[in-house]
């Protein structure tokens, strides 16, 4: 992860902004199969990746082993600037982690809560803030 000095390497960030490229191109695939739950599963993880990159890069550290993307994003706000409608995003995509995966966390289906329209929603909304993070990581190491 470090070179001698401590600095992270250009090589790891690189891995770590190409996974990020890597995962939005499996959500089109994703979205084009009509796995709607599965997307948002996906989304969730995509933006987890962009947030944890975030910590590594701009913070220096290693990320903490937590899915919650509002407490991953508080470890770097004061450096990624989301708007309040952004980080009410963040929480409702959390859950997302857990309902499409476990039915009795909700008591219904995933394929009934994460439809086409909420997933397109939650495309609308999360491609900008993976823009943000990718641009500020970007900028951290040019």
């Amino acid at each position: 992860m470090t070179r001698k000095n401590g600095a992270i390497s250009d090589e790891y960030v690189q891995l770590w902004l190409k996974d990020i490229d890597d995962s939005l191109r499996m959500l089109e695939k994703v979205v084009n199969c009509e796995a709607y739950p599965v997307v948002a599963f996906w989304l969730h993880l995509t933006v987890e990746k962009a947030l944890k990159a975030a910590i590594v890069v701009l913070k220096k550290v290693a990320p903490p082993k937590v899915h919650n993307l509002v407490e991953l994003h508080s470890k770097i706000a004061d450096e990624v600037e989301l708007t309040e409608e952004q980080i009410r995003f963040l929480r409702q995509l959390t859950l997302a982690v857990r309902e499409t995966r476990y039915f009795d966390a909700t008591l219904e289906l995933p394929s009934e809560i994460y439809t086409k329209a909420v997933v397109e929603d939650f495309m609308t909304k999360a491609l900008p803030i993976l823009k943000v993070i990718k641009t500020r990581i970007e900028e951290e190491t040019a």
